[in-house]
């Protein structure tokens, strides 16, 4: 929200605004690499299963910004991490499903 007065916007207010917003994504961020590692299904722990971790993290990531109410909760990785072992790995199609799941139960 910002301030309109007369046509000129308070440009503090619009600063003010966009740090929350930085600072909102910049949490989202924090709490899914916490929980990448936590995943526990073998196709997604370790280190050698790096390109599937950031197929999860993709998909967790797109959640949090698709739905900003519900955002990210620890045990979305469990979460995220089955669907993408059912759709064969396709993160557009587990990103629809946990999408709906969540948003629409």
């Amino acid at each position: 929200m910002f301030v309109d007065i007369g046509g000129i916007v308070d440009h503090h207010c619009l600063n003010f605004v966009i740090i929350i917003d930085l600072f909102y994504e910049i949490c989202k961020w924090n709490f899914v690499l916490q929980d990448l590692h936590r995943t526990g299904c073998s196709g997604f722990s370790g280190d050698e299963n790096e390109e599937d971790r950031a197929s999860l993290k993709r998909v967790l990531l797109g959640f949090a910004r698709w739905n900003k109410s519900i955002g990210y909760c620890q045990g979305f990785n469990i979460i995220a991490a089955l669907l993408l072992n059912v759709t064969e790995r396709r993160e557009d199609d587990a990103l629809k499903v946990i999408s709906m799941k969540l948003t629409f139960s």
